[in-house]
């Protein structure tokens, strides 16, 4: 268990994947989002925090907190500043999320439970949060 541990809030991460999956359902032609954390959305995620997310297709959303010193500015983060911050955060932590996606795309029985998930609206998200993360 650790520190953060107590700070992590089920109901709070069910609101912020609910939004997420709102927002991207309003925004079909986008894969990534910029926005502000929701506190306790996930272990350590503080105020300080932005979210990236990236919707790598309908019914999986990889979502990643970090520590910014930057205020958002008003409204939606264009398509390409959001993208530009998931790859870079995947970059500095040397992650293989495309190959993750395409083994994902490549299994026609997770396929089919991630398409009866988002007809269900019932989606979720893949937290990869390294809470740590300075911008």
């Amino acid at each position: 268990m650790s520190e953060f541990d107590d700070d992590y809030r089920p109901a709070v991460a069910e609101l912020a994947s609910e939004a997420d999956r709102l927002w991207f359902k309003a925004h079909p032609n986008r894969s990534h989002r910029l926005r502000q954390a929701l506190v306790g959305e996930g272990p350590g995620v503080t105020a300080e925090h932005l979210v990236v997310v990236r919707q790598s297709f309908r019914g999986l959303r990889f979502r990643w907190p970090f520590r910014c010193r930057m205020p958002l500015p008003p409204g939606d983060a264009p398509e390409s500043t959001a993208r530009d911050f998931f790859e870079g955060l995947v970059r500095e932590r040397d992650l293989n999320i495309r190959g993750f996606e395409q083994a994902i795309g490549a299994s026609p029985v997770v396929m089919e439970a991630l398409r009866h998930a988002a007809d269900d609206e019932d989606t979720d998200h893949l937290d990869t949060g390294d809470r740590s993360a300075d911008a």
